[in-house]
Formats: C-alpha cells, sequence, structure tokens
C-alpha cells in the first residue's frame, strides 16, 4: 500500500502541461537619418535603423531609388542611385511575430555632377591671341554652374608648338593648326578641341579725351575657304567697347544681292514719287486752266452785265430827249396858235 503511494506521487500527483513562453513583442521606435539628399552616380553612405526590439525583417513600400537597396535583414539602406529623382517619402517597416513598426525617410537624388570647360566642345584662336578657358562644374540640382579656380586645374595641350596653355588656363595661339586641351580637376577630366587659324594684331592707342582704347584686328586665313570667314574690329577702353564685323565671300554674295535689292526698292520709290509728283502737276495744271475759265466766265457776265446796263440808260436817254423834243414842237405849235388869232 505505501509503494502505491510513492510512486503515484513520483508521477506528479496525476497531470499538468509545461506553461507557453509569453509572447514576443512587437519592435519600436524605428528611425532613420533624414531627410537625405543623394546625387546620382555617387555611392552613398550606408544607413542603418534604430530599433528598439527584435525585428524578424524589414521592408519598404515604395520601391527605394533606382540603384538603393534595403537589406531584409538588418534594415541597412545601401548603394549607388542611377538616376535624378524627386523628393519622397518611403515608408520602412520593422516586424516580428508581435507586430510592426514603421518611419518615414525622405530621399531626394539629385543629378550627377557634371564637369565642362568655357568654351565648351571647341573653338578657334588665331596667331598671336590669347584667350581664358574657365573649368565648370555643374553639380547636382544647382541652378547656375560652379567656377573653379583655374590654379587648380592641371592643363596640358597635345600639341603645346600650336597653341600653349598656361598655368592659368589662358591658351594663346602660336602656329596654325590644331591642338586638344585637356582639364583635370579631382576626378573630372575634360577636353577642348582648338583650331588656330588666321593672325590677330593689338594695339593700345590713347585717343584724346577718350583715354586709352584697344584696337584688335582679326584677319582670317582665306586660302581654299568655301564657306564665309568673319574679319573682326574689336575696339576696347575709353569708356565703352565695340565690334564691326564684315564677311566674305558667301556673305559677300548675300550682301551684294541685298544692296543690289534694295537698289532696285529704291529706285521703284523714286519712280513712285515721280509718278505722283506728275499726277500732281497735271492736277495743279487743271486746277489751273479750270480757275481760269472760271474768271473769264466771270468777267462775261460782268461785261454782259454792263452792257445791258449802259443799254437800259441809253434808251432811258433816248425817251427823255424824244419827250423833250415833243414837248417843244407842242408849245411851238400853241405859240403859233396865239399868233394868228
Amino acid at each position: 500500500m505505501i509503494l502505491v503511494l510513492l510512486t503515484l506521487a513520483a508521477c506528479g500527483g496525476g497531470g499538468g502541461g509545461t506553461p507557453s513562453p509569453p509572447p514576443t513583442p512587437a519592435p519600436t521606435g524605428l528611425s532613420y537619418p533624414s531627410p537625405q539628399t543623394f546625387t546620382a552616380g555617387t555611392a552613398i553612405i550606408p544607413l542603418n535603423p534604430v530599433v528598439t526590439g527584435t525585428v524578424a525583417s524589414y521592408s519598404v513600400a515604395p520601391a527605394l531609388p533606382a540603384g538603393l537597396a534595403l537589406n531584409t535583414a538588418s534594415g541597412q539602406i545601401s548603394g549607388t542611385p542611377t538616376a535624378a529623382t524627386a523628393s519622397a517619402a518611403y515608408t520602412i517597416t520593422a516586424q516580428n511575430a508581435g507586430g510592426s513598426t514603421s518611419f518615414a525617410l525622405s530621399i531626394t537624388v539629385n543629378a550627377a555632377t557634371v564637369a565642362r570647360l568655357e568654351p565648351a566642345t571647341s573653338t578657334t584662336v588665331a596667331t598671336g591671341q590669347s584667350m581664358n578657358v574657365f573649368q565648370v562644374l555643374v553639380e547636382g540640382g544647382a541652378p547656375f554652374p560652379r567656377y573653379i579656380d583655374a590654379s587648380l586645374v592641371t592643363w596640358s595641350s597635345s600639341a603645346p608648338a600650336r597653341a600653349a596653355i598656361n598655368a592659368n588656363g589662358v591658351i594663346t595661339g602660336l602656329t596654325e593648326g590644331s591642338t586638344t586641351i585637356t582639364a583635370q580637376y579631382l576626378g573630372f577630366t575634360t577636353t577642348l578641341a582648338v583650331q588656330v587659324s588666321g593672325a590677330w594684331q593689338a594695339r593700345n592707342v590713347t585717343v584724346a579725351g577718350q583715354g586709352t582704347r584697344r584696337y584688335a584686328v582679326y584677319a582670317p586665313n582665306f586660302t581654299g575657304a568655301s564657306t564665309p570667314r568673319a574679319a573682326l574690329l574689336s575696339i576696347h577702353g575709353g569708356g565703352g567697347t565695340a565690334m564691326i564685323q564684315a564677311q566674305t565671300n558667301a556673305e559677300d554674295v548675300k550682301l551684294k544681292d541685298e544692296r543690289e535689292r534694295e537698289k532696285i526698292a529704291v529706285q521703284a520709290r523714286t519712280e513712285d514719287k515721280k509718278l505722283l509728283v506728275q499726277q500732281a502737276e497735271h492736277a495743279d495744271d487743271i486746277a489751273l486752266e479750270y480757275e481760269k475759265l472760271t474768271q473769264t466766265e466771270d468777267q462775261n457776265q460782268i461785261a454782259l452785265e454792263a452792257q445791258l446796263r449802259e443799254g437800259v440808260a441809253s434808251r432811258h436817254q433816248q425817251s427823255a430827249m424824244q419827250s423833250q423834243k415833243l414837248g417843244a414842237d407842242q408849245a411851238a405849235r400853241m405859240m403859233q396858235q396865239t399868233r394868228q388869232e
């Protein structure tokens, strides 16, 4: 009997299972450094999350800008953005079996920084002429370019005997031909094609009342020219600048055509003016003749009226004379009768 009771006690008194573990608490307080601005083509410094609790996985919506990726296990964001993207909010969620927490990360991707030279692509200088070349950076999102101090740029010429460039980015044409100018700044390399052609002469001249003026003349190389070449006269200083440009070859032909057309137009306008003058003179002649005719008619009318008045007066005078004569005859007859009596 005692043995049976001991056996039952050793078995735990007849029941009861293992208690369940407590539920996993949801993560809280997820955050990232925000906002973030990146540049296309430049790798970003990885972004790591700050979160409280255990996270089973991470997710993001909408998808991050092209080139960036979210590590679903660690929550780290890394990569190199490949295209400019407007500012937007990306919701990142950290979750586990107990729940989730989210954070809105603001990201902007600006266009890549572009390096170029000014003038860009290509240019022409004359022998004896000097000009500045500028290194420019157009940084992502910037509305205006940034000019780099020329002394910080490494300059070189592929044909320094044709065109040399100094440490300050000043090109000088030496002999006719072509060369390529190369500029190196940080990780950027830019080039400029330079053609040396024609000649450049410059002189400083003191002009009374105007100070010192610099006169420069560019004479192009016309050898084998089949396209227009520009001849330039440049005047600087003395309170202002001026430039006169005369085109040659095809431009000369065009100019001659324009002058010929203008000449014809002037002649046509002159003929029109002559015709108008002739018409005006003819109109004046007609008016004058009409005036003369009117005056003649008026004079004839006045003469006719005068003649009529003279005729009436003459008839009145004749009537008076006849009356007088009849009166005298009657008086004579009466006197004769008296005597007879």
